[in-house]
């Protein structure tokens, strides 16, 4: 189909600008129909990422349902799905659906919470499918913009403070991304990403305030662009803005910002780190995996030591989302499949964990342990699904972390991080250890609570919410290679790329 790749951008974007021009009112009726508009164009964002992920030939090199136009200011308006972008797209398109699902409760201003939730779904989608680096630039620095807004306005007492301060901690990494965007640009004579993936950029050491640099050039671009993606993924050192964040956002952004926010960092390090500086990163490897597992532990830790459900989502998020980003820089085939698995199975399994959050604030008017306990006796399906999505964090077998994680470990090992996979391994079991500390706090204990004890029943919305969520962690674990296999060719060719320019 020509113009799909725009068409699933932008079918968000259209939703949201016919809620803004043509939805009156606050009443119920209008915020019925713009929840019901978000569904529909959501769902229909999603099964176009089918009809793509369907239509994506994995033998055939380079991009695909690629569209070029000229646009005014010498402009080049450039997009385009490869093997790097497809899961990305395909992730963003899945755990939309459900974040209009958990906004459900949301009654004050809806139209404009709503529209909010659909600009965020474009702006994603554009930084995933943008072949140009000024537009890549653009939709990687806005995505996040409209869930701040939902944070500053719809969120808990606070919510702008910590809306501002993670626009703060987001803001050298933007300016250090349009600098790196500006060298890329110079350096290639073009600011089309398929041309600068195959420039070699400068890697002979530099001397920078009398200090000499290795790997020059590479590694200046590799430090300016990690920065955003830490900012990004809410990662040690720059994490934070998270515990706030996580403690006041609506529960629909909070699913986004854990399940999707940080991806935006991982596919940057991917499609720069990995393909244009190679050299940089390599420098970079032995420091960066440290810091990851350090950083990995610091936050399990953290989650363990919480009195509440939201503060432990966001530590979790940033602590498990270390173990993809780790996986890249193992510098093994099999590592960059586990990556790609891994941020599947992070995305789904925090959008369930979400999901959860969803159903048991809206009925106990807050989030922290000491009002539940029990949930088990009283709510048996909803603590079953709440243990599905625990132990999806530790790579159970048949959830989709398990092959992620397994493969992960794999390339750690190959590429001679012998000690990162150890390491690797020490924060799936702190991973294990939180999960089961949340699942016990929220769900065991033989006194039922007062509020538990009458807990009301799930309803439809929130069956099928938590019900897909879990089925999408189950088929990714029972059937990997419905992922792996269009992207093999694909990573084959980044890997083999990579080697060669470090001359392996």
């Amino acid at each position: 189909m020509e113009n799909l790749v725009s068409i699933l951008i932008f079918t968000p974007l259209l939703a949201a600008l016919i809620l803004a021009v043509f939805l009156r009112g606050d009443d119920e009726a209008a915020q019925r129909n713009a929840k019901w508009l978000a569904v529909t164009a959501t769902g229909a964002t999603f099964f176009m990422a089918l009809i793509v992920f369907f239509g994506f030939e994995p033998g055939q090199p380079g991009l695909q349902f690629e569209e070029v136009r000229a646009w005014p200011m010498g402009l080049t308006y450039r997009v385009g799905i490869d093997a790097v972008s497809l899961p990305f797209v395909m992730l963003t398109a899945a755990i939309w659906p459900f974040a209009v699902a958990a906004s459900w409760g949301v009654t004050r201003n809806v139209r404009d919470f709503i529209i909010a939730l659909l600009v965020a779904q474009s702006l994603t989608l554009g930084a995933f499918a943008a072949q140009d680096l000024a537009f890549f630039a653009l939709f990687f620095e806005l995505a996040f913009v409209p869930l701040w807004v939902l944070v500053g306005l719809w969120g808990r007492s606070g919510g702008g403070l910590h809306a501002l301060k993670a626009a703060i901690y987001a803001l050298p990494g933007a300016l250090l991304l349009i600098a790196v965007v500006a060298v890329f640009a110079a350096q290639v004579g073009d600011t089309a990403i398929p041309a600068l993936l195959i420039h070699n950029l400068p890697s002979d050491a530099l001397t920078v305030a009398g200090v000499e640099v290795a790997g020059g050039l590479q590694t200046l671009l590799c430090l300016g662009l990690l920065w955003s993606v830490g900012a990004k993924a809410g990662l040690f050192p720059f994490h934070g803005w998270l515990p706030g964040v996580s403690c006041v956002a609506p529960a629909a952004a909070l699913m986004l910002i854990v399940a999707v926010g940080g991806k935006l960092g991982l596919y940057a390090l991917l499609r720069f780190g990995v393909q244009v500086t190679p050299v940089g990163l390599d420098i970079l490897h032995g420091p960066l995996l440290g810091l990851l597992i350090f950083g990995a532990v610091l936050m399990v830790l953290a989650a363990l030591a919480q009195d509440a459900l939201r503060p432990a989502i966001g530590y979790l998020s940033a602590g498990a989302m270390a173990l993809p980003l780790a996986a890249v820089l193992s510098g093994a085939l099999q590592g960059f499949d586990g990556a790609m698995l891994a941020q599947l199975a992070h995305g789904v399994t925090f959008a369930g964990l979400c999901a959860v959050l969803v159903v048991l604030e809206g009925r106990l008017g807050g989030d922290e342990y000491e009002r539940m306990g029990g949930v088990r006796i009283k709510q048996p399906f909803l603590a079953h699904m709440l243990l599905f999505y625990c132990v999806s964090l530790f790579a159970m077998p048949l959830t989709a972390s398990f092959p992620a994680h397994v493969l992960a470990l794999f390339g750690l090992t190959l590429g001679g991080s012998v000690w990162a996979a150890v390491g690797y391994g020490v924060v799936l079991l702190l991973l294990a250890s939180a999960a089961m500390s949340l699942y016990r706090r929220v769900s065991l204990g033989d006194t039922v609570r007062e509020n538990v004890r009458t807990l009301a029943l799930l309803d439809g919305r929130e069956q099928a919410m938590l019900i897909g969520l879990g089925a999408l962690i189950l088929g990714l674990g029972l059937w990997p290679a419905v992922m792996l296999a269009p992207l093999a060719d694909g990573m084959v060719a980044v890997f083999t790329q990579a080697q060669a320019a470090l001359g392996r």
